[in-house]
Protein backbone atom coordinates (compact mmCIF):
# COMPACT_ATOMS: atom_id res chain seq x y z
CA UNK A 1 0.00 0.00 0.00
CA UNK A 2 1.35 3.79 -1.10
CA UNK A 3 1.75 5.62 1.93
CA UNK A 4 1.59 9.27 1.71
CA UNK A 5 3.28 12.07 4.07
CA UNK A 6 1.99 13.31 6.70
CA UNK A 7 2.67 17.21 6.97
CA UNK A 8 0.84 18.47 10.61
CA UNK A 9 4.20 18.66 12.46
CA UNK A 10 5.58 20.92 9.55
CA UNK A 11 2.34 23.13 10.14
CA UNK A 12 3.25 23.76 13.94
CA UNK A 13 6.82 24.65 12.86
CA UNK A 14 5.68 27.22 10.86
CA UNK A 15 2.87 28.35 12.88
CA UNK A 16 5.31 28.46 15.79
CA UNK A 17 8.02 30.75 13.72
CA UNK A 18 4.71 33.25 12.57
CA UNK A 19 3.79 33.41 16.22
CA UNK A 20 7.23 34.63 17.19
CA UNK A 21 7.42 36.86 14.14
CA UNK A 22 4.65 39.01 15.22
CA UNK A 23 5.54 38.42 18.93
CA UNK A 24 8.74 40.68 17.78
CA UNK A 25 7.09 43.38 16.47
CA UNK A 26 4.39 43.72 19.07
CA UNK A 27 7.79 44.21 21.70
CA UNK A 28 9.36 46.67 19.10
CA UNK A 29 5.74 48.43 19.74
CA UNK A 30 6.18 50.15 15.85
CA UNK A 31 2.69 51.55 14.74
CA UNK A 32 3.54 51.01 11.22
CA UNK A 33 5.40 47.82 10.44
CA UNK A 34 8.37 47.83 8.06
CA UNK A 35 8.56 46.72 4.41
CA UNK A 36 10.70 44.19 5.12
CA UNK A 37 8.48 42.75 8.20
CA UNK A 38 5.69 42.80 5.80
CA UNK A 39 7.58 40.35 3.60
CA UNK A 40 8.48 38.14 5.86
CA UNK A 41 4.96 37.79 8.11
CA UNK A 42 3.06 37.41 4.44
CA UNK A 43 5.55 34.98 3.23
CA UNK A 44 5.49 32.77 6.32
CA UNK A 45 1.73 32.80 6.15
CA UNK A 46 1.61 31.96 1.98
CA UNK A 47 4.23 28.97 3.32
CA UNK A 48 1.49 27.57 5.83
CA UNK A 49 -1.28 28.00 2.96
CA UNK A 50 0.95 26.38 0.60
CA UNK A 51 1.54 23.03 3.35
CA UNK A 52 -2.40 23.00 4.14
CA UNK A 53 -3.20 22.40 0.66
CA UNK A 54 -0.48 19.58 -0.17
CA UNK A 55 -1.87 18.27 3.75
CA UNK A 56 -5.38 18.59 2.67
CA UNK A 57 -4.89 17.56 -1.12
CA UNK A 58 -2.91 14.23 0.06
CA UNK A 59 -5.44 13.31 2.70
CA UNK A 60 -7.92 13.97 0.08
CA UNK A 61 -6.37 11.20 -2.02
CA UNK A 62 -5.58 8.45 0.53
CA UNK A 63 -9.59 8.79 1.50
CA UNK A 64 -10.00 8.57 -2.70
CA UNK A 65 -8.31 5.60 -2.66
CA UNK A 66 -9.86 4.32 0.31
CA UNK A 67 -13.24 4.53 -0.85
CA UNK A 68 -11.90 2.42 -4.01
CA UNK A 69 -10.60 -0.70 -2.10
CA UNK A 70 -13.63 -0.69 -0.17
CA UNK A 71 -15.98 -0.45 -3.13
CA UNK A 72 -13.91 -3.25 -4.86
CA UNK A 73 -14.16 -5.35 -1.66
CA UNK A 74 -18.01 -5.03 -1.29
CA UNK A 75 -18.19 -5.91 -4.90
CA UNK A 76 -16.37 -9.17 -4.37
CA UNK A 77 -18.08 -9.75 -1.39
CA UNK A 78 -21.28 -9.14 -3.20
CA UNK A 79 -20.07 -12.02 -6.19
CA UNK A 80 -18.92 -14.37 -3.71
CA UNK A 81 -21.93 -14.63 -1.86
CA UNK A 82 -24.32 -16.56 -3.98
CA UNK A 83 -21.49 -19.38 -4.16
CA UNK A 84 -20.73 -19.21 -0.58
CA UNK A 85 -24.65 -19.99 -0.19
CA UNK A 86 -24.86 -22.71 -2.70
CA UNK A 87 -21.99 -24.36 -1.33
CA UNK A 88 -23.63 -24.02 2.24
CA UNK A 89 -26.55 -25.46 0.45
CA UNK A 90 -25.21 -28.34 -0.93
CA UNK A 91 -23.02 -28.93 1.88
CA UNK A 92 -26.51 -29.74 3.75
CA UNK A 93 -28.53 -31.21 1.14
CA UNK A 94 -25.78 -33.48 -0.39
CA UNK A 95 -25.85 -35.98 -3.05
CA UNK A 96 -28.50 -38.91 -2.01
CA UNK A 97 -26.26 -41.05 -5.30
CA UNK A 98 -25.65 -44.65 -3.31
CA UNK A 99 -24.72 -47.07 -6.17
CA UNK A 100 -24.68 -50.50 -5.59
CA UNK A 101 -20.89 -52.11 -7.04
CA UNK A 102 -18.43 -49.57 -7.30
CA UNK A 103 -19.28 -47.09 -4.45
CA UNK A 104 -20.46 -43.68 -5.22
CA UNK A 105 -17.57 -40.98 -4.59
CA UNK A 106 -17.86 -39.18 -1.40
CA UNK A 107 -20.95 -36.45 -1.80
CA UNK A 108 -19.92 -33.13 -1.55
CA UNK A 109 -16.67 -33.97 -0.47
CA UNK A 110 -14.03 -30.87 0.35
CA UNK A 111 -11.56 -32.12 -2.22
CA UNK A 112 -14.06 -32.51 -4.85
CA UNK A 113 -15.21 -28.68 -3.73
CA UNK A 114 -12.06 -27.42 -4.12
CA UNK A 115 -11.54 -28.82 -7.88
CA UNK A 116 -14.99 -27.44 -8.54
CA UNK A 117 -16.16 -31.34 -9.48
CA UNK A 118 -19.72 -31.25 -9.35
CA UNK A 119 -21.25 -34.02 -6.77
CA UNK A 120 -24.43 -34.39 -8.93
CA UNK A 121 -22.81 -35.36 -11.90
CA UNK A 122 -22.52 -38.97 -10.31
CA UNK A 123 -26.33 -38.85 -10.02
CA UNK A 124 -28.75 -40.19 -12.48
CA UNK A 125 -30.79 -37.73 -15.67
CA UNK A 126 -33.94 -38.83 -13.77
CA UNK A 127 -32.83 -38.06 -10.11
CA UNK A 128 -36.23 -39.26 -8.06
CA UNK A 129 -36.12 -38.06 -4.19
CA UNK A 130 -36.34 -40.92 -2.05
CA UNK A 131 -39.65 -39.75 -0.65
CA UNK A 132 -41.10 -40.22 -4.52
CA UNK A 133 -39.82 -43.36 -4.93
CA UNK A 134 -42.93 -46.11 -3.88
CA UNK A 135 -42.46 -49.64 -2.75
CA UNK A 136 -43.71 -52.79 -4.44
CA UNK A 137 -46.94 -53.63 -2.96
CA UNK A 138 -49.71 -56.14 -2.87
CA UNK A 139 -47.59 -59.22 -3.21
CA UNK A 140 -46.70 -58.21 -6.45
CA UNK A 141 -47.10 -54.86 -8.25
CA UNK A 142 -43.90 -53.81 -9.47
CA UNK A 143 -45.13 -52.24 -12.88
CA UNK A 144 -47.80 -50.19 -11.21
CA UNK A 145 -44.92 -48.90 -7.98
CA UNK A 146 -42.85 -47.97 -10.97
CA UNK A 147 -45.61 -45.80 -12.48
CA UNK A 148 -46.46 -44.06 -9.69
CA UNK A 149 -43.02 -43.55 -9.06
CA UNK A 150 -42.94 -41.93 -12.27
CA UNK A 151 -45.65 -40.05 -12.26
CA UNK A 152 -44.46 -38.32 -8.50
CA UNK A 153 -41.34 -37.23 -10.43
CA UNK A 154 -43.05 -35.42 -13.15
CA UNK A 155 -45.02 -33.69 -10.41
CA UNK A 156 -48.46 -35.29 -11.09
CA UNK A 157 -49.60 -36.38 -7.28
CA UNK A 158 -53.10 -36.47 -8.00
CA UNK A 159 -52.82 -39.06 -11.02
CA UNK A 160 -49.81 -40.65 -8.63
CA UNK A 161 -51.98 -40.87 -5.69
CA UNK A 162 -55.16 -42.01 -7.79
CA UNK A 163 -53.17 -44.98 -9.43
CA UNK A 164 -51.95 -46.18 -6.04
CA UNK A 165 -55.15 -46.49 -4.60
CA UNK A 166 -56.75 -48.33 -7.36
CA UNK A 167 -54.16 -50.41 -9.08
CA UNK A 168 -51.92 -53.17 -8.20
CA UNK A 169 -51.38 -56.82 -9.00
CA UNK A 170 -49.18 -57.72 -11.90
CA UNK A 171 -49.49 -55.81 -15.29
CA UNK A 172 -47.23 -55.79 -18.33
CA UNK A 173 -46.15 -52.67 -20.23
CA UNK A 174 -49.06 -53.08 -22.77
CA UNK A 175 -51.48 -53.08 -19.95
CA UNK A 176 -49.99 -49.88 -18.39
CA UNK A 177 -49.91 -48.13 -21.58
CA UNK A 178 -53.83 -49.42 -21.68
CA UNK A 179 -54.43 -47.72 -18.42
CA UNK A 180 -52.51 -44.50 -19.01
CA UNK A 181 -54.65 -44.05 -21.98
CA UNK A 182 -57.64 -44.44 -20.06
CA UNK A 183 -56.84 -42.03 -17.62
CA UNK A 184 -56.09 -39.43 -20.95
CA UNK A 185 -52.45 -39.27 -19.81
CA UNK A 186 -49.73 -38.94 -22.67
CA UNK A 187 -47.69 -41.75 -22.97
CA UNK A 188 -44.38 -43.47 -25.09
CA UNK A 189 -43.31 -46.74 -24.73
CA UNK A 190 -41.61 -49.77 -26.69
CA UNK A 191 -41.89 -53.24 -26.60
CA UNK A 192 -39.42 -54.31 -29.21
CA UNK A 193 -36.34 -53.91 -27.14
CA UNK A 194 -35.70 -50.25 -28.98
CA UNK A 195 -32.15 -48.66 -27.25
CA UNK A 196 -32.62 -45.46 -28.86
CA UNK A 197 -35.96 -45.05 -26.63
CA UNK A 198 -33.97 -45.76 -23.59
CA UNK A 199 -31.37 -43.00 -25.05
CA UNK A 200 -34.30 -40.46 -25.33
CA UNK A 201 -35.13 -41.38 -21.75
CA UNK A 202 -32.40 -40.52 -20.17
CA UNK A 203 -31.43 -37.17 -22.70
CA UNK A 204 -34.70 -35.80 -21.86
CA UNK A 205 -33.95 -36.97 -17.82
CA UNK A 206 -37.58 -38.91 -17.97
CA UNK A 207 -37.73 -42.28 -16.00
CA UNK A 208 -38.80 -45.31 -17.66
CA UNK A 209 -40.83 -48.42 -15.79
CA UNK A 210 -39.14 -51.42 -17.53
CA UNK A 211 -39.12 -55.21 -17.39
CA UNK A 212 -36.02 -56.22 -15.79
CA UNK A 213 -34.93 -59.61 -13.91
CA UNK A 214 -37.50 -62.57 -13.85
CA UNK A 215 -40.98 -61.49 -13.45
CA UNK A 216 -40.02 -58.00 -12.05
CA UNK A 217 -40.15 -54.25 -13.33
CA UNK A 218 -38.22 -51.76 -12.10
CA UNK A 219 -37.52 -47.91 -12.63
CA UNK A 220 -35.25 -46.57 -15.45
CA UNK A 221 -33.44 -43.19 -14.99
CA UNK A 222 -30.81 -43.02 -17.47
CA UNK A 223 -27.19 -42.78 -17.93
CA UNK A 224 -24.78 -41.50 -16.00
CA UNK A 225 -20.84 -42.22 -17.19
CA UNK A 226 -21.53 -45.00 -19.46
CA UNK A 227 -23.45 -46.92 -16.66
CA UNK A 228 -27.74 -47.17 -16.60
CA UNK A 229 -29.30 -46.30 -13.15
CA UNK A 230 -31.92 -48.22 -11.70
CA UNK A 231 -34.17 -48.08 -8.93
CA UNK A 232 -35.67 -51.56 -7.79
CA UNK A 233 -39.21 -51.11 -6.07
CA UNK A 234 -38.30 -54.24 -3.58
CA UNK A 235 -35.16 -51.61 -2.43
CA UNK A 236 -35.54 -48.19 -3.11
CA UNK A 237 -33.50 -46.64 -0.48
CA UNK A 238 -30.70 -47.70 -3.42
CA UNK A 239 -29.56 -46.92 -6.66
CA UNK A 240 -28.50 -49.79 -9.01
CA UNK A 241 -25.69 -48.69 -11.59
CA UNK A 242 -24.94 -51.25 -14.53
CA UNK A 243 -22.59 -51.39 -17.50
CA UNK A 244 -25.02 -49.89 -20.49
CA UNK A 245 -24.05 -52.47 -22.84
CA UNK A 246 -24.37 -55.06 -20.32
CA UNK A 247 -27.62 -53.90 -19.71
CA UNK A 248 -29.23 -53.40 -22.80
CA UNK A 249 -28.27 -56.93 -23.33
CA UNK A 250 -30.33 -58.20 -20.21
CA UNK A 251 -32.84 -55.84 -20.39
CA UNK A 252 -33.27 -56.77 -24.44
CA UNK A 253 -33.14 -60.83 -22.88
CA UNK A 254 -35.80 -59.65 -20.19
CA UNK A 255 -38.14 -58.64 -23.19
CA UNK A 256 -37.18 -54.94 -23.84
CA UNK A 257 -40.23 -53.35 -22.95
CA UNK A 258 -40.24 -50.02 -21.22
CA UNK A 259 -42.94 -47.41 -20.95
CA UNK A 260 -42.44 -43.50 -20.00
CA UNK A 261 -45.12 -40.49 -19.51
CA UNK A 262 -44.72 -37.13 -21.66
CA UNK A 263 -44.70 -34.42 -19.15
CA UNK A 264 -41.71 -32.16 -18.57
CA UNK A 265 -39.01 -33.37 -16.02
CA UNK A 266 -38.25 -31.05 -13.18
CA UNK A 267 -35.79 -28.49 -13.17
CA UNK A 268 -32.43 -30.36 -12.24
CA UNK A 269 -30.26 -29.68 -8.60
CA UNK A 270 -28.11 -27.11 -9.13
CA UNK A 271 -24.42 -26.67 -8.88
CA UNK A 272 -21.85 -23.20 -8.93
Amino acid sequence: MKKYPNHPPLIVVVFIVLVIGLASIAESQCEILSGLTIVIVMALALSAAVIAVIELSSRLELLQKQITWLSVDVKKGIKRFPVVVALSLVSVAGCELRIESEACPAPCDVKQRKKAKCPFGNCPPANIPRAFREDNYGGGSCNHAAMVTILRYHGLHGWASKWRRSRGGGIGTGGLADLAERDGLRFAYTISGDAKFLDWCSRTRRPAAIHYYDDHAITFCGYVNGNAILIDNNNTQRLIRVRKATFIRNWRGYGGKAIAVLYEPPIPKPWI
